[in-house]
């Protein structure tokens, strides 16, 4: 008999449209390029920072519409161990809040985007991170660490040319101390790759084809769950047994997964209303994975609004990073009706 499964309720948050991070240290928001914290979700806001932006950026980013046609959002905001310092991405910029002030970070060889919940902060305080960018040309990727307290960016580790498109995330796992990274797009570039922490060393986890592309796993210590990102074959929740080393599908649903999140049993997985071939219904839905008995339920639906997924962004559910299973968590959705910029919850 499964456990008593999380329910979506209505819920508003007033000046912010993502709830970007839930943990002891508070919660932290987002809008355009501004950055806000509060000690709980309904808490007070206060502004903590905003991106330096200007232009065509700052001119498009005043409205809604416009941050959805230049991508012109914060991601990725993660207190550090380090009193008073915040690591974020925004755009192609990534950077740190230390002391109140905004610090861009510009000495990787080029700038690329993260995929939102897709770095990971090291048990030493360093964050891993990897490019995500169009690659066509299949040239080398690369790994990147931000050491703790330290302003410069280092490579951690780079894929050789041809070896894959891009970086979809990197996780660190707890279990098995490790770094785990998902990378694409296509054939064998589909991989889930496990490394020692300081990449001299690297294992598959799964890889090949479209059964191993993915953006966000979650970790037990006897699994790995994720959800596939697959564009041409039917997407599903899946688990993966770190003894036997096989995975099975534990339900197959409506369209790519992008992102996850714990609970406070279990995980929450995001389909995303990307039209794509693989795509069952014009919809994101958020499904539960009850971890007591792997079932696997849709607790909320949004359908994709009239606007083009090319220029105005896929239809997508915001789910914050989580360091602490939470009673509420704030869930945003972008290019979804009735729901665009806009807030429900989880309990």
């Amino acid at each position: 008999m499964g456990s008593q499964r999380p329910k979506m309720v209505a819920y508003a948050k007033a000046d912010v449209e993502a709830c970007e991070y839930l943990g002891p240290e508070g919660v932290y928001w987002s809008k355009g390029n501004r950055i806000y914290r509060s000690d709980d979700p309904d808490g007070r806001l206060e502004l903590i920072g905003a991106v330096p932006w200007s232009g065509v950026r700052r001119m498009l980013g005043q409205v809604r519409l416009g941050r959805r046609l230049a991508r012109q959002n914060v991601y990725n905001v993660v207190p550090l161990d380090q009193s008073d310092r915040i690591f974020f991405s925004f755009a192609t910029e990534v950077g740190v809040i230390e002391g109140g002030a905004v610090k861009l970070i510009d000495n990787r060889p080029r700038k690329s985007r993260l995929l939102r919940n897709g770095m990971a902060v090291m048990p030493d305080g360093s964050v891993l991170f990897g490019e995500y960018l169009d690659n066509a040309e299949r040239g080398r990727i690369h790994v990147f660490r931000l050491p703790a307290g330290e302003s410069k960016i280092e490579i951690a580790h780079s894929f050789a040319e041809g070896d894959i498109r891009h970086i979809h995330s990197v996780n660190w796992d707890p279990y098995a101390a490790r770094v785990v990274i998902a990378t694409g797009d296509v054939g064998d570039e589909c991989k889930l790759l496990s490394f020692s922490a300081d990449f001299t060393e690297c294992a598959a986890v799964g890889e090949g084809g479209e059964d191993w592309r993915m953006i966000s796993p979650q970790f037990t210590s006897d699994s790995i769950y994720f959800g596939t990102d697959a564009q041409y074959q039917v997407n599903a929740i899946k688990r993966y047994d770190r003894r036997s080393g096989m995975s099975i599908s534990l339900a197959k649903v409506n369209g790519p997964v992008f992102y996850s999140a714990p609970c406070r049993q279990g995980w929450l997985f995001a389909t995303a209303a990307e039209m794509c071939v693989s795509q069952t219904t014009p919809e994101a839905i958020l499904y539960y994975v009850d971890p007591a008995d792997d079932t696997v339920t849709p607790i909320a639906n949004f359908a994709k609004d009239y606007l083009s997924t090319k220029y105005f962004q896929f239809g997508l559910l915001s789910l914050p990073i989580i360091t602490r299973p939470q009673e509420v968590i704030p869930i945003s959705g972008t290019a979804l009706k009735g729901i665009d910029g806009k807030f429900f919850a989880v309990t």
